[in-house]
């Protein structure tokens, strides 16, 4: 990996790992001439499989922070704090959200996002800017949804289902 050593939580989890360029100086993949963008992109990734032969267990633990860094759960600065905060919230409602039938595919389609964007975290790029625009707007139904049953759970929140209802409660308040 070509790391930037700008003190980043990236640099110093490649660091930590021994997977930057300054300790495996034979993995940086030298292109002079390519002929094609496909042979370019063949000389990366067989480069990539003989690392990830050459070192497993290390290449592994690296992508499990990539994983965490990109959903805001390893952290350098407070508004990453922020993005990790509500990833868990979003992970912790829509599993809730696969108990209650109403909501299930909002659940398991925002399981499903999360689980992709695992996968693209682990093997290629830690970014926020791919989970941010990506899961987020997904995990707002069954965040809300969660939401709305805590209050409702403390009392907070009391469900309106008929005309008759509201209109008692309106006319309580005269």
């Amino acid at each position: 990996m070509i790391v930037d050593y700008d003190g980043s939580v990236l640099a110093q989890s490649a660091m930590k790992w021994r997977v930057d360029q300054r300790q495996n100086r034979a993995d940086v993949v030298d292109i002079k001439n390519p002929t094609s963008v496909l042979e370019t992109n063949q000389l990366y990734m067989g480069a990539a499989a003989k690392i990830w032969k050459k070192r497993p267990l290390r290449e592994l633990g690296f992508a499990v922070d990539k994983v965490l860094i990109a959903f805001g759960l390893r952290v350098n600065r407070l508004v990453d704090v922020s993005i990790g905060i509500f990833v868990l919230l979003a992970l912790g409602a829509s599993l809730w959200a696969l108990r209650l039938p109403t909501i299930r595919p909002w659940g398991l389609m925002t399981l499903s996002v999360a689980g992709v964007l695992i996968v693209q975290a682990g093997l290629f790029q830690a970014d926020r800017r791919f989970v941010v625009p990506t899961l987020f707007p997904v995990a707002v139904v069954p965040v809300t949804a969660a939401i709305e049953k805590a209050l409702k759970w403390l009392g907070w929140v009391r469900k309106i289902s008929t005309p008759a209802e509201l209109a008692s409660i309106s006319t309580h308040r005269n």
